[in-house]
């Protein structure tokens, strides 16, 4: 290979690596913004949890990436649903979204709902 070339195939490399899969399926977790709305300090939460102020703060900003298990104490401590948290707490839940719905919009939003279920092989 020229030169020319190798330059080419280490900027590709390199470009492949800082936009890669790397944070592609991460989701978006409102940890921070469901304790602020909820007038919470970190160390309420933490004490509902059973953890340090520390580990609260990390997992507000994604030092750490919460688990399952921490983001099933959070929504306790909270008293909202785990899924929940995956939404701004300002935004509104998806049964206001689908109040407000057609008879028609909402059998529209079923079958879409059955179809994904049906190709992912998800049950609900």
């Amino acid at each position: 290979m020229d030169n020319d070339c190798t330059g080419a195939v280490t900027y590709a490399r390199r470009m492949v690596a800082r936009i890669g899969p790397k944070n592609r399926n991460k989701m978006r977790v409102f940890l921070l913004e469901w304790r602020n709305y909820l007038n919470l300090t970190q160390e309420q939460v933490a004490d509902r949890i059973g953890t340090t102020k520390g580990t609260v703060q990390r997992m507000e900003v994604n030092t750490r990436e919460p688990n399952l298990g921490y983001l099933a104490a959070f929504a306790e401590a909270i008293d909202r649903e785990v899924s929940d948290l995956f939404r701004d707490p300002k935004a509104p839940t998806q049964n206001e979204l689908l109040k407000g719905l057609e008879p028609a919009q909402l059998r529209e939003v079923e079958d879409f709902a059955s179809y994904v279920r049906q190709r992912t092989g998800t049950k609900g």
